[in-house]
C-alpha cells in the first residue's frame, strides 16, 4: 500500500529540482563551459550532498561524501608524474565519482523527496502536456515501490539460503532476478492504472494542497544554475570568466 503524500512540504520547489537535474549532468558530465565553469563543478556536488542531508537521506549522503573524500585523497597522494595501469584506473574512477556520482545523488534526492502531487503541480505551472506529465509522475511512485518489493524478495530468499556464498547461490538468477522483473512490470501497470483512476488525465483543472511556492532556497539555486549557464554562454563568445572577474 502506498502512503499518502498530501500536504507534504519539500525543501525546494519541484521546478527547481528539474532545473538541477538538467544542469548537473550538463556541466559535470557534458563539460559545458570548459575550464571557465570549473568552480561550478566543485559547487554542484556539494549541492547534491547538502540536499540529501537536509532531506534526512543520510545513507545516500554519507556514501557519496565518503566516496568523494576517498577519491580526493587517493588523487592527491598519487605522484603527479606517475603513469601505468593504476594511474589510468584511478583517473577513470575519479572521473566517474566527480562526474556521474553527483548526478546520481541528485536523482536519488529528487525521487525520494518529490511526491507525485508536487511533481504534477509543478508541471502544470510550466504548462507541460499530460502526455509527458503522467508517465513521469508514475516514476516517482515506481522506484520507491520497487525498492520495497526488492527488500521483501531479498529477505524471503535469504531465509531460504539463496544468497551469494550460500548453498543455493546459483538460484539467485531464478529466484531473485526474475521475481524482481515480474514485480516491476506488474507495479508499472498498477501505478499507471492508479494514475488514470485518480483522474490525472481529466481535462478539468486539477486542485491540490501541496505547497509549491518558490522560497529563498529556490531562488538561490536557480540563480546558481543561471550563473553557470551565463558563464557557458560567455565562453562561446570568447569572454572568459577569469577575465570578467578581473574587470
Amino acid at each position: 500500500m502506498l502512503k499518502g503524500d498530501y500536504g507534504k512540504k519539500s525543501f525546494i520547489n519541484p521546478i527547481t529540482k528539474l532545473v538541477l537535474l538538467v544542469t548537473l549532468p550538463a556541466f559535470l558530465m557534458g563539460g559545458l563551459g570548459g575550464t571557465d565553469a570549473e568552480i561550478f563543478t566543485l559547487i554542484f556536488p556539494l549541492v547534491s550532498l547538502f540536499l540529501l542531508f537536509i532531506s534526512k537521506n543520510l545513507k545516500a549522503g554519507m556514501v557519496g561524501l565518503l566516496m568523494y573524500i576517498a577519491v580526493i585523497i587517493a588523487w592527491s597522494v598519487l605522484p603527479s608524474g606517475s603513469d601505468g595501469i593504476f594511474h589510468i584506473i584511478l583517473f577513470i574512477v575519479v572521473g566517474i565519482v566527480t562526474g556521474l556520482l553527483p548526478c546520481a545523488l541528485m536523482s536519488v534526492y529528487v525521487i525520494s523527496s518529490t511526491t507525485a502531487s508536487e511533481f504534477i503541480t509543478g508541471m502544470k505551472k510550466l504548462f507541460i502536456p499530460d502526455v509527458i506529465t503522467i508517465p513521469m509522475s508514475v516514476i516517482f511512485r515506481f522506484f520507491p515501490t520497487v525498492k520495497e518489493e526488492i527488500q521483501a524478495i531479498n529477505k524471503a530468499m535469504t531465509m531460504r539460503g539463496i544468497r551469494f556464498g550460500g548453498r543455493n547461490a546459483a538460484g539467485i538468477l531464478e529466484y531473485r532476478l526474475i521475481p524482481i522483473l515480474m514485480c516491476s512490470l506488474k507495479i508499472g501497470d498498477e501505478l499507471s492504472a492508479a494514475a488514470l483512476t485518480r483522474g490525472l488525465d481529466s481535462p478539468r483543472k486539477r486542485t491540490n494542497i501541496c505547497d509549491t511556492r518558490f522560497r529563498f532556497q529556490d531562488f538561490f539555486l536557480l540563480a546558481l544554475c543561471f550563473c553557470a549557464y551565463l558563464v557557458w554562454v560567455l565562453s562561446l563568445f570568447g569572454i572568459h570568466f577569469g577575465e570578467v572577474v578581473k574587470l
